[in-house]
């Protein structure tokens, strides 16, 4: 998933960091980075919602700043 490494690339992590801030081992987010496994149940969840946070912030920002 590209996206993931965006993320992590963005929040100047390695990934075993962000492995460990996520809290899964570094090879599942290895896995899920290269695309080669997906996330599932809780941590599937937990990107969902980071996706709409990087949506939404724009514009609540927009919102919060009267543009």
């Amino acid at each position: 998933m590209k996206r993931l490494k965006e993320w992590r690339e963005r929040l100047e992590l390695t990934p075993p960091q962000m492995a460990r801030y996520v809290g899964v081992s570094y090879h599942a987010w290895l896995s899920w980075e290269n695309g080669s496994r997906s996330p599932r149940g809780p941590a599937k969840r937990l990107m969902e919602v980071l996706q709409m946070v990087e949506v939404m912030a724009p514009m609540v920002h927009s919102n919060l700043m009267g543009e």
